[in-house]
């Protein structure tokens, strides 16, 4: 983070684009079909997403409050 300087949240956006790409790309490989066993490895990701928006919604919701 630190050597990225500014461009970390750049990186860290292509990444999110990276994984949703990486799920679809299973799906079509798979023939659409299976996209459960693609949704387990990916479903870690979508969790920690949803945290993080939370927690930066529940932070700005204090902030304001004080």
């Amino acid at each position: 983070m630190r050597k990225l300087g500014r461009n970390w949240k750049t990186f860290q956006q292509f990444v999110y684009g990276a994984a949703v790409l990486t799920l679809v790309h299973w799906a079509a490989l798979h023939d659409w079909g299976s996209v459960g066993p693609a949704l387990v490895h990916f479903m870690p990701l979508v969790l920690l997403e949803i945290y993080r928006i939370w927690s930066t919604q529940s932070r700005r919701r204090q902030r304001a409050a004080a």
